[in-house]
């Protein structure tokens, strides 16, 4: 359950493993070195300068991972914020160790929440809907409304373990019936705004209107991903009626009802280009031409907002960094051209000229 293992015209096993099915492989694949991780490491952070960032968030960080992003090698090298959300898989390991502490940083880095995984991804049609599929399973059957990655009450049991350490909840949700297991695991737990928990749902994509309410009274950051509208939001109408595709990301509703949104790009899933991805914010459009959502399109200002002061209120740090403020981190991008003044469609060509991490340079253009 909760996985597919595709085959061909012969029903013989074809090697590709979607969700849950490749969970028990990975394991076995080959691992690089301590040497080797290490050089991606640098490279890593050097790419993530190159586009104006200053913290990265690990989405689903393995045990093997999480010893070797907090190992000394590895923080001596870090120049960048990292955050990392151990995966749910590992939670009996974190709940073992004694010397575990969350929203803690050691130099450049810290564990921040568990990251639990619900439903897979709408355009490989593995998402978790109350609604079928148009183009049905992955396999072609019909009917097919997706499927979860885990059980509500699996689920229910291991957020539980988590919250009552007081540790922050991460969780992948990209379908209403995905979402729909979010709030009602929240609710299980007693999470209300008030409690200032900050559950984060990050994808949040197909959201229904009547769930924003639920967030708003849970206190649930969205963690939207607009680069979706561009690279998939032709794919998303050919499985969805033009209602449900058009409230994708609802940035703007999410706003109306007092949420604090962020956006991400879901790297390697879509490029790191933190220009682009405001750029879809606003224009909402597809390759074809096809808009998703005009009303829910974002100006400039609050579209800098859900790659700045969101993110940041969403990990804890709003009173660290995401703004250019007295007493806040030194952090921030130099860029070509204002985005605050700049044509929506030109939005997505600023060149990134410098980054600056505490108040020390750490990438710049070249002169040519």
């Amino acid at each position: 359950p909760g996985g597919l293992m595709l085959r061909d015209d012969t029903g013989r096993l074809n090697g590709v493993l979607l969700e849950k099915a490749m969970y028990q492989m990975l394991p076995a694949m080959p691992q690089p070195t301590a040497e080797q991780k290490l050089a991606m490491l640098d490279a890593a952070q050097a790419r993530y300068f190159a586009e104006g960032y200053t913290h990265a968030q690990d989405g689903a960080t393995s045990p093997a991972d999480l010893g070797f992003f907090t190992s000394d090698a590895a923080r001596a090298r870090l120049k960048i914020d990292l955050a990392l959300l151990p995966i749910y898989t590992g939670l009996d390991a974190l709940l073992a160790n004694p010397d575990i502490r969350f929203r803690t940083y050691q130099d450049h880095v810290k564990i921040e929440g568990v990251k639990f995984i619900l439903d897979g991804s709408p355009q490989a049609r593995t998402a978790y809907f109350t609604r079928d599929y148009e183009r049905g399973s992955p396999s072609g059957d019909h009917p097919w409304h997706g499927q979860p990655i885990v059980s509500q009450e699996e689920f229910d049991t291991l957020a539980r373990k988590v919250n009552d350490r007081g540790w922050q909840i991460f969780v992948h949700a990209n379908g209403d019936a995905a979402i729909d297991m979010a709030i009602k695991g929240f609710d299980a737990l007693g999470i209300k705004a008030a409690d200032d928990r900050r559950p984060i749902v990050i994808h949040s994509q197909f959201q229904r209107p009547d769930q924003l309410p639920a967030y708003a009274r849970i206190g649930v950051g969205p963690a939207y991903f607009s680069n979706h509208t561009w690279y998939w939001g032709d794919v998303h109408r050919s499985n969805f009626p033009k209602e449900v595709v058009d409230f994708i990301s609802p940035f703007r509703a999410a706003r109306e009802a007092g949420l604090i949104a962020s956006n991400h790009s879901d790297f390697s899933v879509t490029p790191l280009d933190t220009r682009f991805m405001l750029w879809t914010s606003m224009a909402r459009v597809s390759p074809t031409g096809v808009v998703a959502g005009a009303d829910q399109r974002l100006d400039a200002y609050a579209g800098l907002q859900a790659l700045t002061t969101g993110p940041a209120w969403q990990v804890f740090e709003e009173n660290r960094k995401g703004r250019i403020k007295a007493g806040l981190l030194a952090d921030f991008v130099i860029l070509d051209k204002n985005p605050l003044a700049s044509p929506v469609n030109a939005i997505k060509d600023i060149k990134v000229l410098e980054t600056v991490k505490e108040g020390r340079t750490v990438w710049k253009a070249s002169a040519d």
